[in-house]
């Protein structure tokens, strides 16, 4: 009987103390942990008190995030685009040019590629991309049937920010 006594509390000692001593391995769930000691909980999560698909670490705490420098980008240049209409009235089915010139400042740039929208309900649409001559200017002849809005635009480039002009209205009259 003695020898019973004896025996269980010393299990009882050793249960005891293995969960004072190593609390991780009581406490532990699935899943490997990475070299900084963490790892994302996607098994039983609300069992442990971990949010699904949360990082979380084990004997450490999370470890301080890395300071990386801020990218040095290059400032992009302005642009606008000047669009002329002649004649803005015409007579049904006659043609009409439309000029674009395309300005970084006063400076006018060459060979840019220009698409030409005409409204459509809503929406733009483009109906003519042209590449900018040696003057910065693209042409677009257009026959119209009835009256509507034009606008051109440049897309931008690496070192080129988009723009686009103003909207004309070109009339047709009877």
């Amino acid at each position: 009987m003695k020898f019973r006594k004896t025996l269980t509390t010393l299990t009882l000692i050793l249960f005891l103390g293995s969960n004072i001593v190593l609390p991780s391995t009581l406490f532990a769930h699935p899943g490997r942990t990475a070299g900084d000691g963490g790892h994302y909980c996607r098994t039983n999560c609300s069992r442990w008190g971990v949010p699904w698909n949360r990082r979380h670490f084990h004997g450490r705490s999370a470890p301080a995030p890395k300071k990386r420098a801020p990218k040095k980008r290059k400032a992009k240049s302005s642009t606008r685009i000047a669009l002329k209409a002649g004649p803005k009235k015409i007579r049904k089915n006659r043609r009409t040019k439309l000029v674009a010139t395309f300005l970084k400042g006063r400076k006018r740039l060459k060979r840019q590629v220009i698409s030409f929208q005409i409204k459509k309900g809503r929406r733009w649409k483009t109906f003519r991309r042209k590449r900018s001559n040696s003057r910065g200017n693209a042409v677009v002849y257009v026959r119209l049937r009835k009256s509507t809005f034009f606008r051109a635009v440049f897309g931008g480039t690496s070192t080129l920010k988009k723009s686009s002009s103003r909207r004309i209205k070109v009339k047709v009259v009877k």
